[in-house]
């Protein structure tokens, strides 16, 4: 069986594209030939030929000898007019229509889903989480919606390795990594990183570190005048997106993320086997702490002590975000829906 994933190829820069290449790695896994297509870079009909470490991308004409076509991005209309395909939906449903609700623009993106829903080489819909997939098959019954996990580097992402020496003498340390997601406050997790910070050191003595990376400008400016200005020190290393996130992730007592769904920043602190804590009552995954005080979570982690928790983490990883059982599960789909066909 032969699949081509259509997906921008960008290392280290988009979520979607990590995903995309994560599930390659578990379809080639399980016998299935993958390819992946970089098509419409910077909004034009045109293909690149890049490689990142393993894979390599291949030109779009070789969609027209696969079985079946994933769409992530663009993709020219020769290919979807011959091959059967797919869509798959990265995005958040709930913020693509708060855009047009907020903003009162118009939606080019629910508009695209429909369209090619009506197309005759369209197999359905993929979803990565259950509570996207909820909302999806609301707004797209009849068609299809099929839910296939969101997997993770396990080779790259994990415990061992170096990590990144935060400055400071701290007796926890926080990291807070999916500031650019703009589906709700980004710098919710930060204050009340600060408010559990703060109250932990008057209680109990405590020291909390608080550190960011992948904050944008915006968020960028505002930190750097708390630092300047206020009195917390509970505030560490802020920093852009960079490369080597995982040395950030092993140096971390805790991620926490105010996002319900298994971001790529949840999967891969898991992998490296740093818990996830949530701002979140109801997350979609399972946190390392149910309880919602973060105070209290906090505390619950320092007392199972570093090892365990670790050690917690990157067995939840190997179970719930395996790229070869993506990989398996990928193989079902695609064999279940060219026999529907």
């Amino acid at each position: 069986m032969k699949i081509v994933h259509f997906a921008l190829m960008s290392p280290n820069q988009a979520g979607l594209y990590g995903t995309v290449k994560d599930l390659i790695f578990g379809e080639r896994a399980n016998g299935i030939e993958a390819d992946i297509v970089d098509y419409g870079f910077d909004g034009k009909e045109t293909e690149r030929i890049l490689e990142d470490d393993w894979l390599k991308c291949v030109h779009w004409q070789e969609a027209l000898r696969s079985d079946l076509v994933i769409r992530h991005s663009a993709a020219p209309k020769a290919v979807t007019d011959a091959v059967p395909f797919m869509l798959a939906l990265h995005g958040r449903p709930i913020n693509t229509f708060l855009l047009s609700f907020q903003y009162g623009r118009k939606n080019p993106i629910i508009e695209a889903i429909y369209q090619a829903s009506e197309l005759k080489m369209f197999r359905g819909f993929i979803s990565f989480w259950d509570c996207n997939t909820r909302i999806w098959r609301e707004i797209l019954s009849p068609s299809p919606v099929y839910q296939v996990p969101a997997p993770v580097d396990l080779q790259r992402f994990t415990p061992e390795g170096k990590s990144h020496r935060f400055k400071g003498d701290y007796d926890f340390r926080i990291l807070i990594a999916d500031m650019w997601r703009e589906d709700s406050c980004p710098v919710t997790p930060i204050f009340k990183a600060f408010e559990a910070a703060t109250f932990l050191e008057k209680t109990t003595g405590i020291r909390i570190q608080v550190n960011a990376v992948g904050v944008p400008k915006r968020a960028m400016e505002l930190l750097a005048l708390i630092q300047k200005k206020s009195n917390n020190h509970h505030l560490g290393e802020v920093l852009p997106m960079i490369k080597n996130i995982e040395l950030l992730y092993r140096g971390s007592d805790a991620t926490l993320t105010s996002h319900k769904v298994s971001t790529r920043v949840v999967r891969e602190s898991f992998a490296c086997g740093t818990p996830v804590l949530t701002t979140d009552s109801n997350p979609d995954y399972q946190p390392s702490v149910r309880d919602n005080n973060l105070a209290e979570a906090i505390i619950s982690l320092m007392t199972r002590g570093r090892e365990i928790t670790r050690v917690e983490s990157r067995i939840y990883a190997e179970t719930v975000f395996n790229p070869i059982k993506a990989g398996a599960i990928m193989k079902l789909l695609a064999q279940t829906v060219l026999n529907k066909g």
